[in-house]
């Protein structure tokens, strides 16, 4: 493969600059055939034990991308990362939670009231550290406001 330097600059192609250039082209290059070599060489059962890590690390980048969006007001933004994070982990309560406040900024009172039921149903099963009740009060006022399930 042939690389073309150019530079704004008189310099000889086969100046120094030129040829960190090329060198630097030519590492990338190998770095990325010997990351092809490797995945050749990686078994399946270890591409899926890898996965729930993939997964979790994912959706706590989510879940930090809509946190991101929520200290902005950044509501509709912060909903849509808070659903891809809930996506990738459905048990996670503070997600739920997350998302529920992200419905209810947008003014989407019964899917938010659902994540908010959600959230509490899964704070039982597993450590949580949203204020439950804050929840719990905003769910019950939200049950007010529309006595339908």
């Amino acid at each position: 493969m042939m690389y073309f330097f150019l530079s704004t600059r008189n310099d000889p192609p086969t100046s120094t600059t030129g040829r960190n250039v090329i060198a630097r082209r030519s590492t990338r290059r190998a770095r990325r055939l010997a990351l092809a070599r490797s995945w050749k060489t990686l078994s399946a059962a270890a591409l899926i034990d890898s996965v729930p890590d993939l997964t979790a690390e994912a959706a706590g980048t989510q879940l930090a991308l809509g946190d991101t969006f929520a200290t902005q007001q950044r509501w509709a933004e912060a909903q849509q990362a808070y659903f891809q994070a809930h996506g990738l982990a459905p048990d996670n309560p503070d997600i739920a939670y997350n998302l529920a406040v992200a419905l209810d900024h947008l003014g989407q009172r019964r899917p938010a009231a659902s994540f908010y039921r959600q959230a509490l149903r899964l704070a039982e099963r597993q450590p949580a550290r949203f204020p439950r009740h804050l929840c719990e009060t905003r769910l019950h006022a939200l049950q007010a406001q529309d006595p339908s399930p």
